[in-house]
């Protein structure tokens, strides 16, 4: 399902166990990916979208980074840009990769639609 926006287009595709939720943006070009947000069911059934989980990252939007990890072969892979969210039940949960290094270990709390306050966090150092 692709619906006109004001800043372009939203794409969603359900996919059964996950669901993408696309922005789109026109160009000189034609029409290319502006973001994509994964949403997984737990994220879903807490009520969460990637309006929600852009508020999220928004957060800490200055000092969070890249976070990549190593596949099998060694290949360093991106699997974040910001904060991996977790839900658990319905508490939302994210870890914040720190572009100085480490990462906060946060839980957050919705104030509002698309408004999230951190209601705790605990700094990890890396090595």
């Amino acid at each position: 399902m692709i619906e006109a926006t004001a800043a372009g287009a939203r794409g969603v595709a359900n996919l059964g166990m996950a669901e993408y939720q696309d922005q789109y943006v026109k160009t000189p070009s034609g029409w290319r990916f502006a973001s994509r947000t994964v949403l997984i069911a737990p994220e879903k059934a807490a009520g969460l979208d990637a309006n929600e989980l852009v508020a999220i990252d928004r957060l800490g939007a200055a000092k969070i980074g890249d976070y990549y990890e190593a596949d099998a072969n060694g290949v360093k892979r991106l699997m974040t840009s910001g904060v991996r969210v977790s839900v658990s039940g319905t508490e939302v949960k994210g870890r914040a990769f720190l572009k100085a290094g480490g990462y906060d270990d946060e839980v957050y709390e919705k104030v509002a639609p698309g408004q999230w306050r951190v209601k705790s966090s605990v700094h990890v150092e890396t090595p």
